[in-house]
Protein backbone atom coordinates (compact mmCIF):
# COMPACT_ATOMS: atom_id res chain seq x y z
CA UNK A 1 0.00 0.00 0.00
CA UNK A 2 1.48 3.37 -0.95
CA UNK A 3 1.72 6.28 1.48
CA UNK A 4 -1.29 8.08 -0.01
CA UNK A 5 -3.51 5.00 0.28
CA UNK A 6 -2.18 4.37 3.80
CA UNK A 7 -3.01 7.95 4.82
CA UNK A 8 -6.51 7.71 3.44
CA UNK A 9 -7.17 4.33 5.07
CA UNK A 10 -6.01 5.61 8.46
CA UNK A 11 -7.92 8.90 8.11
CA UNK A 12 -11.12 7.07 7.15
CA UNK A 13 -10.67 4.77 10.12
CA UNK A 14 -10.36 7.84 12.36
CA UNK A 15 -13.39 9.38 10.63
CA UNK A 16 -15.55 6.30 11.26
CA UNK A 17 -14.58 6.46 14.92
CA UNK A 18 -15.51 10.13 15.16
CA UNK A 19 -18.85 9.52 13.42
CA UNK A 20 -19.51 6.71 15.88
CA UNK A 21 -18.60 8.91 18.85
CA UNK A 22 -20.91 11.67 17.66
CA UNK A 23 -23.76 9.17 17.25
CA UNK A 24 -23.26 7.65 20.69
CA UNK A 25 -23.10 11.01 22.43
CA UNK A 26 -26.29 12.10 20.65
CA UNK A 27 -27.99 8.86 21.74
CA UNK A 28 -26.84 9.30 25.34
CA UNK A 29 -27.87 12.96 25.46
CA UNK A 30 -31.42 11.94 24.53
CA UNK A 31 -31.54 9.78 27.67
CA UNK A 32 -29.80 11.89 30.32
CA UNK A 33 -31.63 14.62 32.20
CA UNK A 34 -29.01 15.85 34.67
CA UNK A 35 -27.95 19.36 33.56
CA UNK A 36 -24.25 19.00 34.51
CA UNK A 37 -24.02 15.67 32.72
CA UNK A 38 -25.82 17.02 29.65
CA UNK A 39 -23.44 19.98 29.42
CA UNK A 40 -20.38 17.72 29.46
CA UNK A 41 -21.93 15.21 27.05
CA UNK A 42 -22.93 17.97 24.64
CA UNK A 43 -19.42 19.47 24.73
CA UNK A 44 -17.96 16.03 23.95
CA UNK A 45 -20.44 15.47 21.13
CA UNK A 46 -19.65 18.87 19.59
CA UNK A 47 -15.92 18.18 19.81
CA UNK A 48 -16.33 14.86 18.01
CA UNK A 49 -18.52 16.52 15.38
CA UNK A 50 -15.80 19.14 14.73
CA UNK A 51 -13.20 16.39 14.37
CA UNK A 52 -15.49 14.64 11.91
CA UNK A 53 -15.49 17.77 9.76
CA UNK A 54 -11.71 18.24 10.06
CA UNK A 55 -11.10 14.65 8.97
CA UNK A 56 -13.55 14.90 6.06
CA UNK A 57 -11.82 18.04 4.82
CA UNK A 58 -8.39 16.43 5.13
CA UNK A 59 -9.51 13.33 3.22
CA UNK A 60 -11.03 15.54 0.50
CA UNK A 61 -7.81 17.58 0.31
CA UNK A 62 -5.82 14.37 -0.22
CA UNK A 63 -8.14 13.30 -3.03
CA UNK A 64 -9.92 10.58 -1.07
CA UNK A 65 -13.55 9.76 -0.46
CA UNK A 66 -14.61 10.28 3.17
CA UNK A 67 -16.45 7.45 4.90
CA UNK A 68 -20.16 8.13 5.24
CA UNK A 69 -20.93 6.05 8.31
CA UNK A 70 -19.41 4.59 11.42
CA UNK A 71 -18.97 1.07 10.04
CA UNK A 72 -18.48 -2.03 12.15
CA UNK A 73 -17.09 -0.15 15.14
CA UNK A 74 -20.24 1.99 15.19
CA UNK A 75 -22.46 -1.09 15.35
CA UNK A 76 -20.40 -2.48 18.23
CA UNK A 77 -20.44 0.82 20.12
CA UNK A 78 -24.17 1.26 19.66
CA UNK A 79 -24.83 -2.25 20.98
CA UNK A 80 -22.62 -1.44 23.96
CA UNK A 81 -24.60 1.77 24.52
CA UNK A 82 -27.92 -0.07 24.36
CA UNK A 83 -26.68 -2.49 27.00
CA UNK A 84 -25.37 0.32 29.17
CA UNK A 85 -28.66 2.17 28.71
CA UNK A 86 -30.50 -0.78 30.23
CA UNK A 87 -28.10 -0.82 33.20
CA UNK A 88 -28.45 2.88 33.94
CA UNK A 89 -26.67 6.21 33.55
CA UNK A 90 -23.46 5.24 35.33
CA UNK A 91 -23.04 2.32 32.93
CA UNK A 92 -23.63 4.67 29.99
CA UNK A 93 -20.89 6.99 31.27
CA UNK A 94 -18.55 4.01 31.72
CA UNK A 95 -19.26 2.94 28.13
CA UNK A 96 -18.46 6.45 26.89
CA UNK A 97 -15.20 6.37 28.83
CA UNK A 98 -14.33 3.06 27.16
CA UNK A 99 -15.02 4.62 23.76
CA UNK A 100 -12.87 7.68 24.53
CA UNK A 101 -9.99 5.43 25.59
CA UNK A 102 -10.37 3.33 22.45
CA UNK A 103 -10.44 6.46 20.26
CA UNK A 104 -7.32 7.89 21.86
CA UNK A 105 -5.43 4.64 21.44
CA UNK A 106 -6.60 4.29 17.82
CA UNK A 107 -5.00 7.62 16.96
CA UNK A 108 -1.78 6.80 18.78
CA UNK A 109 -1.48 3.34 17.19
CA UNK A 110 -1.79 4.64 13.65
CA UNK A 111 0.31 7.81 13.80
CA UNK A 112 3.35 5.96 12.42
CA UNK A 113 1.37 5.06 9.28
CA UNK A 114 0.88 8.69 8.29
CA UNK A 115 3.08 10.91 6.16
CA UNK A 116 4.71 13.79 8.09
CA UNK A 117 2.16 16.44 7.04
CA UNK A 118 -0.84 14.27 7.90
CA UNK A 119 0.76 13.21 11.16
CA UNK A 120 1.35 16.86 12.05
CA UNK A 121 -2.32 17.61 11.22
CA UNK A 122 -3.53 14.83 13.54
CA UNK A 123 -1.12 15.78 16.32
CA UNK A 124 -1.99 19.50 16.14
CA UNK A 125 -5.71 19.55 15.33
CA UNK A 126 -7.28 16.23 16.24
CA UNK A 127 -5.39 14.44 18.99
CA UNK A 128 -5.48 17.36 21.49
CA UNK A 129 -9.27 17.47 21.19
CA UNK A 130 -9.43 13.68 21.64
CA UNK A 131 -7.30 13.94 24.76
CA UNK A 132 -9.58 16.67 26.08
CA UNK A 133 -12.82 14.71 25.61
CA UNK A 134 -11.09 11.73 27.22
CA UNK A 135 -10.31 13.93 30.25
CA UNK A 136 -13.83 15.38 30.32
CA UNK A 137 -15.54 12.00 30.33
CA UNK A 138 -13.14 10.67 32.97
CA UNK A 139 -14.00 13.66 35.18
CA UNK A 140 -17.72 13.16 34.53
CA UNK A 141 -17.40 9.52 35.52
CA UNK A 142 -15.74 10.47 38.80
CA UNK A 143 -18.26 13.16 39.76
CA UNK A 144 -21.32 11.35 38.41
CA UNK A 145 -20.73 8.33 40.63
CA UNK A 146 -20.61 10.55 43.70
CA UNK A 147 -23.67 12.61 42.65
CA UNK A 148 -25.68 9.56 41.64
CA UNK A 149 -24.99 7.69 44.86
CA UNK A 150 -25.71 10.81 46.95
CA UNK A 151 -29.20 11.00 45.41
CA UNK A 152 -30.05 7.47 46.53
Amino acid sequence: MDVSAQNLAALNSFLRGEISATEIYRYTLERVNRPKWRLCLDDCMQSHARRTQLLRHRIDALGGIPARGSGTWGVFVMSLALGADMLGPLSAIAALELGETHGRLAYLRKLHLLDPATRAFIEAQVLPAQNLTHEWINALKRISGVEYLADR
